[in-house]
């Protein structure tokens, strides 16, 4: 048995034709008519805003460290160093564990104690 070869009016489908594309813009003539947009960029917002610094870390450490010092000291005497606290003299403390691991609780104290003695 002998293939007959196909004849090009018999063929199912249409001759492959060129797509010529549009020079001013880049695409062709089957996109025409369509609101073709730009890709964008796939980035998700952060979430929780912006890091902490490595200062601004160990200063939190340091407090935890103190504030833990004096939570060992017991309840009762815990609350009295707490109302006697202030906001100068957090920072205080805080610096001074940042220079001592342990000199934040033993200013707290010695400042109390320095004021009990010129009261």
């Amino acid at each position: 048995m002998r293939s007959k070869p196909i004849e090009a009016d018999r063929s199912e489908m249409p001759p492959f034709q060129h797509v010529k594309l549009n020079k001013r813009t880049g695409t062709n003539r089957l996109l025409k008519g369509t609101n073709q947009q730009r890709q964008q960029s796939f980035l998700l917002p952060l979430k929780g805003g912006r890091s902490q610094s490595r200062f601004e870390v160990f200063r939190k450490k340091a407090q935890q460290r103190w504030e833990n010092d004096l939570m060992r000291l017991g309840i009762e005497r815990a609350k009295v160093v707490m109302d006697w606290l202030t906001t100068e003299t957090i920072e205080r403390a805080t610096e001074a564990e940042l220079t001592k691991p342990g000199g934040g609780l033993e200013f707290i104290l010695s400042e109390m104690g320095s004021q009990q003695i010129s009261a």
